[in-house]
């Protein structure tokens, strides 16, 4: 298993990498903005239209301001023509010597500037004002013509020439007639027409009125005063033809009422006359024609305030209805695109949402439910059913569709993972069925060469059978590591604590060059027995991986110590090391975070270090070396550790354990153990093994000499070998180690007579299977035996063997300079 840990030290397949292709996108998006653009078109369309009512609805409305601004300013431009026709006609009257006229001459002045300044000040900075600035700048040297007149310097002629003039531009201040419209009102344009009609008809009038009072002393119509007076009356009658063509029928009763009145009649009267005496008298009565154009221009004017307010009364319907037309569309507009956002929005959420649903359960389904249901299916429930996937309420047919597919696909998932879980299982089974069959014949194998390397004299066979042993035994940790992967467990055990330093030359003896490793300072601790044969097996994977790679004429170094509660071990190796990606990798591995059926053969010694790790809670951890190399460091906690104060010292008294139990404690182990200063390089990762006490620790490892690396024994009852023999002066008690102490007592087996049994060519007594030792009792100096016990024998050669290799050792030493 060592060879599989070689993989750390490599980089990784590819086709251990995961490799994530996407797909490219053709009419993408989600579904939300797919509705969204499906709706754009029409609510668009529906926007521009809403957009252009509303455009024409505030144009109809600016137009109707604009007219209505118009209107009134031409109402009030009338107020000065009606007090300016007033004044011409009183100052013909007055040229013409009407001396009642003179006095109210004067207030009319006052009253047509009062009039002049109101205008002025309704107009203020509007600049639209259709002509009644234009208009009303014009009498701004009206006190000069004033003046004039009264002084005799312009005659009577003149004077309503001025006046005319003035009056005329006044008229022609614009109604709004001329206003582009986008839907003109037919009742308002007609209304308006009439309005300008009746301006100039009762202008008519008053012109009349002002032609037929000066030079009444003459007593005759001239001819400029004739002409003067028939384009009055002419215009007049034009423009009530214009008006009755306009305006209502309540407006004509109102015009023909004022014309058919007295006034009317005795005004027609008097025009008749007038159109008679072209170039001759005219018998008029001044004040009769006077008072009768009067009340004719008065009613006039009343016709036009009735007009003006129907106009106005038009102006104020279609401003409303503009206003109206604008407060509904435009909120309409708004609710046309709240419901069109609406309508997106619960479309996408009956489809988005179900979707959502589905892919949160599929999502559960995938990362929750079926994993733990093939686990539950892994370990062999047959009850176990694969998870249905929820549908979401009120889902649509599609909906539906994809849920049964989605389950579908996951009933196949479940399907498969259980026929793999069985295939699994089986597999597992066959291995561990596999391993126990192989550990078995292997114990076996290593009991029949432990009887030949009992029988054994010859020191040349007696080291290959060791040769042997050792390669049996690393066999059997490779059968063992088979049942970790599969999470079987050893069957050996070990009733009584071991100490760590027996646990590490344990695992130093399952190792290929065991005579690489070489311990250095290791600290006096016990390890519970039932962990001694797992934590010798993890050692001996990360030996075995620390002598694969590092120089053949290296040693690799184990050194331990307590630190913090805890025991740490560390396998120092001087190779070529590993890089930080490497690192990572394998120290995911050592802590069991990966399977061992996913990952190349190569890597199999690192998951039987991960498994035994996280079984017995042992933290395992590869850094660098200080200088070159890697150190595996091995933290074994106290739950596992028996510390030195925690061991009771033998009472004193105890009995004797016997020469039996002292032999196996004396049998030899293999590794070469230095004494005095550990010569471990310096560096970070060695600091923590370097006890606060390092000098004078009791329990250091004594040195001793190298020794070929025999089996450890089976953790059970030691089997049964020859007596010991006697020598003079007593008894010679051997030493044997705690940890090959027999879980319990031999069995009492019947005495059996040695010299029954019959001796070998040799000499030696002959085995009896199952005999009982006979008890050792003291014996009287008698004659020596000559024969030697196997066991010496053993011991012997053993000694011998390590002496030549220590010799041999340390002549490479001081070949190579090296001062250890």
């Amino acid at each position: 298993m060592g060879a599989h840990m070689a993989g750390h030290r490599r980089g990784r397949t590819s086709s251990e990498e995961r490799i994530i292709v996407d797909l490219p996108r053709k009419g993408g998006g989600s579904v939300r903005g797919k509705l969204a653009r499906l709706l754009a078109v029409p609510l668009v369309g529906v926007l521009l239209l809403l957009g252009d009512l509303v455009l024409k609805e505030v144009e109809e409305y600016t137009v109707a301001t604009a007219s209505l601004r118009s209107v009134e300013l031409a109402e009030a431009s009338q107020a000065l023509v009606g007090e300016l026709q007033r004044e011409r006609a009183m100052t013909a009257g007055a040229s013409s010597g009407v001396a009642d006229l003179r006095g109210d001459l004067d207030n009319q002045r006052a009253l047509v500037d009062a009039t002049r300044a109101a205008l002025a000040r309704q107009m203020g900075g509007a600049e639209e004002d259709g002509g009644a600035r234009a208009a009303l700048a014009r009498l701004d040297d009206l006190v000069a013509v004033r003046a004039q007149h009264d002084a005799g310097r312009i005659d009577g002629a003149a004077a309503y020439r001025y006046y005319t003039e003035r009056i005329a531009a006044l008229n022609r201040v614009d109604l709004g007639l001329d206003i582009p419209s986008p839907d003109p009102d037919t009742e308002l344009r007609r209304g308006l027409a009439a309005l300008q009609a009746l301006y100039i008809a009762a202008e008519a009038v008053s012109a009349e009125q002002a032609v037929l009072l000066p030079d009444q002393e003459a007593g005759r119509l001239d001819t400029d005063r004739y002409a003067r007076f028939v384009a009055a009356y002419s215009e007049r009658q034009l423009a009530l033809a214009e008006f009755n063509r306009w305006a209502s029928d309540t407006q004509r009763g109102l015009v023909d009422a004022a014309l058919s009145s007295p006034a009317g009649v005795e005004m027609g009267r008097i025009e008749l006359q007038a159109l008679d005496a072209a170039g001759r008298t005219a018998d008029v009565n001044v004040t009769a024609w006077w008072n009768a154009t009067g009340a004719v221009v008065e009613a006039l004017r009343r016709v036009q305030e009735e007009v003006d307010v129907a106009v106005d009364a038009r102006f104020e319907d279609l401003r409303s209805d503009a206003r109206w037309d604008l407060a509904g569309l435009i909120p309409l507009a708004l609710l046309c695109v709240v419901v069109a956002a609406l309508l997106i929005r619960s479309a996408s959420r009956s489809i988005v949402r179900p979707l959502a649903a589905l892919v949160s359960e599929a999502n559960d389904v995938a990362g929750r439910r079926l994993p733990e249901t093939v686990e539950l299916a892994r370990t062999g429930d047959p009850d176990v059913r694969a998870p249905q996937v929820r549908l979401p309420e009120r889902s649509s047919t599609e909906i539906r569709s994809v849920a049964h597919a989605l389950d579908r696909v996951q009933l196949a998932a479940f399907t498969l993972a259980r026929q793999e879980a069985v295939l699994r299982q089986n597999t597992v089974d066959s291995l561990a069925n596999l391993g126990r069959r192989t550990q078995n014949l292997l114990r076996r194998q290593l009991g029949f060469i432990s009887q030949l390397e009992r029988e054994e004299t010859d020191p040349t066979a007696l080291g290959n059978l060791f040769e042997l042993d050792h390669l049996a035994t690393r066999m059997r940790r490779n059968a063992e590591s088979l049942l970790v992967l599969v999470g079987e467990t050893t069957p050996r055990r070990w009733a009584t604590p071991m100490p760590i330093t027996d646990v590490i030359r344990a695992a130093v003896a399952e190792v290929e060059e065991y005579r690489r490793v070489t311990l250095r300072r290791v600290d006096d601790a016990k390890v519970a027995g039932r962990f001694v044969a797992d934590l010798a097996h993890m050692l001996a994977e990360l030996m075995e991986n620390a002598l694969t790679f590092s120089p053949p004429d290296v040693d690799v170094e184990v050194h331990g110590r307590i630190t913090g509660g805890r025991y740490l071990i560390a396998i120092v190796d001087h190779g070529i090391g590993m890089s930080p990606s490497e690192l990572n990798a394998a120290n995911a591995r050592l802590r069991g975070e990966e399977d061992f059926t996913v990952a190349p053969t190569r890597y199999l010694g690192h998951y039987v270090v991960g498994h035994l790790a996280r079984r017995l809670g042992v933290e395992v951890q590869v850094v660098q070396s200080p200088v070159t190399g890697v150190t595996a460091r091995v933290h074994v906690p106290e739950t596992l550790v028996v510390m030195p104060e925690e061991v009771e010292p033998p009472t004193r008294g105890a009995p004797d354990p016997g020469p039996a139990r002292r032999e196996i404690e004396a049998a030899p182990l293999a590794a070469t153990v230095v004494r005095g200063p550990a010569t471990a390089p310096d560096g970070p990762h060695n600091d923590a093994l370097r006890p606060a006490s390092f000098a004078g620790r009791p329990g250091a490892v004594a040195d001793s000499a190298p020794v070929p690396a025999p089996r450890v024994p089976e953790p059970v009852a030691a089997p049964a070998g020859p007596p010991p023999q006697s020598r003079p002066g007593g008894s010679a008690p051997s030493v044997v180690t705690a940890q090959f102490r027999p879980i319990s007592s031999p069995p009492e087996w019947p005495l059996t007579n040695p010299d029954a049994a019959g001796r070998t060519a040799n000499g030696l007594p002959k085995r009896v299977p199952r005999a009982r030792k006979p008890t050792v009792t003291p014996a009287a100096p008698a004659e020596p035996t000559v024969e030697r016990d196997p066991a010496q024998t053993r011991s012997m050669l053993a000694s011998l063997r390590a002496g030549v290799q220590r010799g041999e050792s340390a002549g490479r030493k001081e070949l190579q300079g090296d001062p250890r």
